[in-house]
């Protein structure tokens, strides 16, 4: 059996978890100029979808708000999965008009 634990290589001169590769990093900074130089674009097409189908649009747009709004995580510290919430009733008051 190895003498260091898992997640552990002993390199403490390695990288640091999280670190990109060079690759990595070299494809995210081409990819980041191309869709800086085509924000125009990709504006102007979103204007069209939206005038064309509005269902299509809210689409486009929610995908898009994935690689802007972080995830929501779990951050009980438990280890024990959240459980939902459930039983909320919504009442209307429509007696005020």
């Amino acid at each position: 059996m190895g003498r260091y634990k898992k997640g552990e290589s002993g390199n403490l001169m390695g990288k640091a978890p999280g670190t990109l590769s060079h690759t990595t990093r070299e494809a995210k900074v081409i990819l980041n100029n191309i869709l800086y130089g085509e924000l125009d674009h990709i504006a102007e097409s979103l204007q069209e979808v939206r005038k064309k189908d509005h269902g299509r649009y809210l689409d486009c747009v929610s995908k898009l708000l994935a690689y802007v709004i972080p995830r929501k995580t779990d951050l009980t510290t438990d280890d024990k999965p959240v459980q939902p919430i459930t039983g909320i009733q919504i009442i209307i008051d429509d007696t005020t008009t």
